[in-house]
């Protein structure tokens, strides 16, 4: 592991996100949420461990996949000060949020 890692802080729209998908899977299932919470919490962990991993996706946003549920984690980073900062957790099988 290494030495220094990338501070991750959210957007409010990536909040949310990540809130109603929660709300959502646990109205389906009982813990579903949690679960995807959970996997959302080891990306954004492995990010921060080297967030250069997952591919740009448009311009300089990046695009991390959440195993198991349908849901792209967007991010940029600052290397300046070694942060990443999450834009959204955005649902595959919606919309894309650049459209809505």
């Amino acid at each position: 592991m290494p030495d220094v890692l990338y501070f991750i802080s959210l957007t409010p729209s990536a909040l949310a996100d990540i809130l109603v998908a929660k709300d959502y899977y646990n109205s389906k299932s009982i813990d579903l949420g949690k679960r995807m919470a959970g996997e959302v919490d080891i990306m954004l962990n492995n990010i921060a461990v080297n967030p250069q991993t997952y591919s740009i996706r448009y311009r300089d946003i990046r695009a991390a996949k959440v195993p198991s549920f349908p849901y792209l984690i967007f991010y940029k980073i600052k290397e300046s000060n070694r942060s990443v900062r999450i834009l959204r957790v955005f649902n595959t099988h919606q919309q894309p949020f650049w459209r809505q």
